[in-house]
């Protein structure tokens, strides 16, 4: 008989909290649509281009260093032409700096990942050696986008 009340129980829990559940996952579903937006972000600085290609993910972010953008590209460019592109804009700007990563393997597309660093201020600058001054190379992408091979 406790058995059956427990169950009972269960069930009737279950049932009160459904309309939770679902606008939990409802949420979940909405943020995970806005984390992936195309759009850049209004306030996307202007000074830092933007490789041509199709743009799969652009959202403010938190570094540890303060706030900033993470850009995220599929291209059909070569990975040289990638580095020839960003070759002035890798490295310190204001108080941060620019971070770009891409694939290095020959592939008819290929993953490219702008981060721009806006920083806390004049003191929160890192030391500039520890700030790369060229295009990092990515032998693989962790949680490679649908089109990268």
């Amino acid at each position: 008989m406790k058995r059956l009340l427990k169950i009972r129980d269960s069930l009737s829990y279950t049932l009160r909290m459904k309309p939770l559940i679902l606008l939990g996952l409802l949420a979940l579903a909405a943020c995970g649509r806005a984390a992936l937006n195309s759009e850049l972000p209004a306030d996307f600085p202007a000074d830092v281009p933007i490789i041509s290609g199709e743009i799969y993910r652009a959202s403010h972010a938190r570094f540890e260093d303060g706030r900033g953008f993470v850009v995220s590209v599929l291209t059909t460019l070569s990975y040289e032409e990638v580095v020839a592109f960003y070759a002035d804009v890798v490295g310190p700007r204001g108080d941060g700096y620019v971070l770009v990563e891409t694939t290095c393997r020959d592939t008819p597309t290929r993953y490219v990942s702008i981060a721009v660093h806006l920083g806390r201020g004049p003191d929160s600058r890192l030391p500039s050696s520890f700030i790369p001054d060229a295009v990092q190379c990515l032998h693989e992408v962790q949680n490679p986008p649908r089109d990268v091979q």
